[in-house]
């Protein structure tokens, strides 16, 4: 190798190394510094979606005895269930801590057992009216209607 080509290898070896180290600095500069004492991100609320409850309770009454309210969250918005005498079905949307209900259909059965027709008429009219959601430290679920009054469960 004479000395041109030793002095033309010496000088593009240099030049390679200088951009290489211009290309790190740069990627230095476009990441930001890590914050250490950033706190960790909150776990994602829980989805609904496939879900299943057994309702406790409707604006603040217990269920009736013998009867039986359920609600299910399916994954493609569908909401379904037992309203006491008759099942129900019908859109619901959740965004976020938000939960509304669309209209909702139900099967027409007569409820014959006293206070059954009232808690049925109760359930399906605070459905309607849910605003938010959210899981209670006991694992229930309490829907909120925008007056104020609360649907509870636990998982059924």
């Amino acid at each position: 190798m004479t000395r041109t080509n030793r002095m033309l290898s010496a000088l593009l070896l240099i030049g390679f190394a200088g951009l290489a180290g211009c290309a790190s600095d740069a990627a230095k500069e476009s990441t930001p510094p890590a914050d250490e004492s950033a706190t960790p991100a909150p776990a994602p609320a829980p989805d609904l979606a496939g879900s299943s409850w057994a309702v406790t309770t409707i604006e603040g009454d217990s269920v009736v005895a013998g009867s039986e309210v359920t609600i299910a969250f399916a994954a493609d918005g569908q909401a379904s269930g037992n309203a006491t005498c008759n099942n129900y079905n019908g859109k619901y949307t959740l965004e976020g801590a938000n939960l509304t209900f669309g209209p909702t259909m139900s099967t027409l059965r007569a409820c014959l057992e006293e206070g059954k027709t009232a808690q049925e008429a109760k359930f399906l009219g605070a459905l309607a009216k849910v605003a938010t959601w959210s899981i209670m430290p006991d694992d229930g679920l309490v829907l909120t209607t925008s007056e104020g009054k609360t649907i509870t469960a636990r998982r059924g």
